[in-house]
């Protein structure tokens, strides 16, 4: 062997290791400088959808409160689904602005005290269609799924909802929503329906199955109002959207 030459040729190897090594680390920086920066567009965008969903709720429920226990009880029938973590954390973020839609009503609606009458039920409505509107238009996998439940949330099992479309041409989106939704409007006040208690609110929801909702769903439901209980009635903030 050639001393000179293997003294040459280890050191050309060491530079080619070294730069390797820094080319490496160079590539895991930039790495972790685009997840942090996806991670606080990703955040942004969630603290903007949660001042969305205030918006949609102010003017007759300023806390939030039942978009969010919509949201959390959304997100509790889907674990019970078995549907897989990522779509359950997704329904958990975009259940809350089912009602996102309310922003275009007069508050004549919104506001009415006492029973509604033909022609308030027909412009309330027309809120599942102003919120596809505006969650149109859209990639992002979060806002079409909202979109999806804001249009679909107040469809029937039987057909009798608010566009006529049954069973399961609703997607599972809307018929979760659909069941927290009025299982939450049943047992919170409302200015044209009286308050139900937890007892009667799940004698109801039994009684729907098959009919305003999802059968499978109602069983889970009652399930998870049996074991939960108080607490699904129990005012919430706003989710921790990025949990």
């Amino acid at each position: 062997m050639d001393a000179t030459e293997v003294v040459l040729r280890i050191k050309n190897q060491l530079v080619t290791r070294q730069l390797h090594r820094q080319l490496r680390m160079r590539n895991e920086h930039l790495e972790a400088q685009v997840r942090l920066r996806t991670k606080i567009v990703e955040q942004t965008q969630l603290d903007l959808l949660a001042r969305l969903t205030l918006a949609s709720e102010y003017r007759h429920d300023a806390t939030g409160g039942h978009a969010w226990r919509v949201g959390r009880m959304a997100m509790l029938l889907a674990e019970l689904k078995g549907l897989p973590a990522d779509q359950v954390d997704m329904i958990k973020k975009a259940a809350p602005l089912h009602d996102v839609g309310k922003v275009g009503l007069l508050d004549a609606v919104i506001l009415k005290t006492g029973p509604y009458d033909a022609a308030d039920w027909e412009a309330m409505k027309q809120h599942t269609k102003i919120g596809s509107r505006l969650l149109s238009d859209s990639r992002a996998p979060l806002l079409m799924m909202a979109r999806e439940i804001a249009l679909t949330h107040h469809e029937r099992w039987d057909g009798a909802g608010y566009h006529s479309i049954k069973e399961e041409q609703i997607p599972l989106t809307g018929r979760i929503v659909a069941l927290a939704d009025a299982f939450d409007v049943m047992t919170h006040p409302r200015s044209y329906k009286p308050t139900m208690t937890l007892s009667q609110a799940r004698t109801e929801i039994e009684q729907e199955a098959g009919k305003q909702f999802d059968p499978e769903l109602s069983a889970l439901c009652l399930k998870l109002i049996d074991r939960e209980g108080e607490k699904l009635l129990s005012h919430v903030g706003p989710l921790q959207l990025v949990a």
